[in-house]
């Protein structure tokens, strides 16, 4: 009789993960933080912001969206 074992791995939160994130690859691990990154970002843009700070957010936005797309062109997916 065969014994199999799934190991999984967890972040904090309780997520599971099937892959360790070390397997995950670059991409992914630059792509989660830029995305919770944009969101934030996006949610602050949302606010009544004085004029200067409301620059400061787009300009942020724009190099973040830029570092995103750098992120998908250049740096190959982890591929298992």
């Amino acid at each position: 009789m065969a014994v199999s074992y799934r190991v999984v791995w967890t972040r904090g939160t309780g997520e599971v993960l099937d892959t360790p994130p070390e397997k995950k690859g670059l991409q992914h691990s630059l792509n989660n933080p830029l995305a919770a990154l944009l969101a934030e970002l996006q949610l602050l843009e949302m606010e009544d912001l004085q004029p200067d700070h409301r620059e400061s957010v787009e300009r942020a936005l724009t190099l973040t969206r830029r570092l995103i797309q750098i992120v998908r062109e250049r740096v190959p997916p982890h591929q298992i």
